[in-house]
């Protein structure tokens, strides 16, 4: 009997023991399991800040490249103000004209509180964000345009354009032309039409210009270089003149219900079928009174524009998060 309950005890002894073990075996699992619970948590958190930082990033350096600016330097910048412990950072930007693609990169060491005991020190954070960047056209504008120095109550009237409405009477002889308007007699009369589109302006595309604007919409540009060097924001057009054709087309205008956008040109460089407007400003007004019969010197056009600019200088630009790759943004 000793002997049995002797045997017996140190049965309970060894079953003890070996509980003991796989107790401590199942807590070292239960501390590695919460180690990657937190610790993952720390680092899928650290990236979802690390995501927003990349995407400010993205979009201050498609905001900068869109001005012709130095786009990484820029990306960069947001970047480490918003990530200041940053590890490592790309930029790739890929450019076409007015237009283009922003990848930018980073990576953030994150350590780990609970995972050291499995030998795990830290993980990493990555995050990659890409923008697009363009200059939105202005649709709806009718294929009329004016020098914005036509008449000098204009260019008051263009110093605070949103104050009031301001009417104006454009004349159509060329012995009214200003030389600001066009140094070469380019534009007779300081106004002409435009080929929106560099095809042949017939009388039937003109009239669908005047009736429903030209849908594609266009750009406006502030540089200074001739339309040979820098071509953004110019269109080829026809100097300012009354024909049989205008004169239906100019009917339709009178005739709209509101007031639609106004082209404002800066400079008109060659002449003739080579002539080349560059547009400076959109307005936002109406064709309230033309003269086309009688001595040519009293024919004129008159416009009433509202007390706002639709446009000013170079459009504003588009940017916005298109994905996490550049192929993905191209579509691929």
């Amino acid at each position: 009997m000793p002997d049995y309950e002797g045997g017996s005890m140190l049965g309970d002894r060894r079953e003890r023991g070996a509980a003991i073990a796989y107790f401590a075996f199942l807590m070292a699992a239960l501390v590695g399991v919460s180690g990657f619970v937190v610790d993952g948590g720390r680092l899928w958190s650290q990236r979802r800040l690390l995501v927003a930082s990349t995407d400010a990033a993205a979009l201050a350096g498609a905001a900068a490249a869109s001005e012709q600016s130095d786009a990484c330097s820029e990306a960069y910048s947001y970047l480490l103000a918003n990530a200041t412990s940053v590890a490592s950072q790309t930029c790739l930007p890929v450019r076409s004209g007015r237009a283009g693609i922003i990848e930018v990169s980073a990576t953030q060491d994150v350590d780990y509180l609970f995972a050291t005991v499995l030998g795990l020190d830290s993980g990493t954070a990555q995050a990659t964000s890409t923008a697009v960047w363009n200059d939105r056209p202005l649709p709806g504008a009718r294929p009329f345009v004016i020098c914005e120095q036509a008449a000098p109550d204009l260019v008051d009237w263009l110093l605070n354009p949103d104050d009031e409405s301001f009417t104006m009477r454009l004349y159509v002889a060329s012995d009214h032309s200003v030389a600001e308007c066009s140094a070469d007699g380019a534009a007779p009369g300081n106004w002409g039409t435009v080929d929106f589109d560099g095809g042949a302006n017939g009388a039937s595309q003109l009239k669908d210009w005047v009736e429903f604007g030209f849908e594609d919409g266009v750009y406006t540009s502030s540089s200074s270089a001739s339309c040979t060097v820098d071509p953004f924001g110019c269109y080829e057009g026809d100097p300012g003149a009354i024909s049989g054709s205008l004169n239906t087309a100019l009917d339709i205008f009178e005739d709209l219900s509101g007031p639609v956008p106004i082209i404002l040109y800066s400079t008109a460089e060659s002449g003739g079928s080579n002539l080349m407007f560059r547009f400076s400003k959109v307005a936002l007004g109406t064709l309230t009174g033309y003269k086309v019969t009688g001595q040519n010197k009293n024919r004129y056009l008159e416009f009433t524009f509202e007390p706002e600019l639709l446009q000013d200088g170079d459009p504003p630009d588009f940017t916005a998060i298109c994905g996490n790759t550049i192929l993905e943004c191209q579509g691929g």
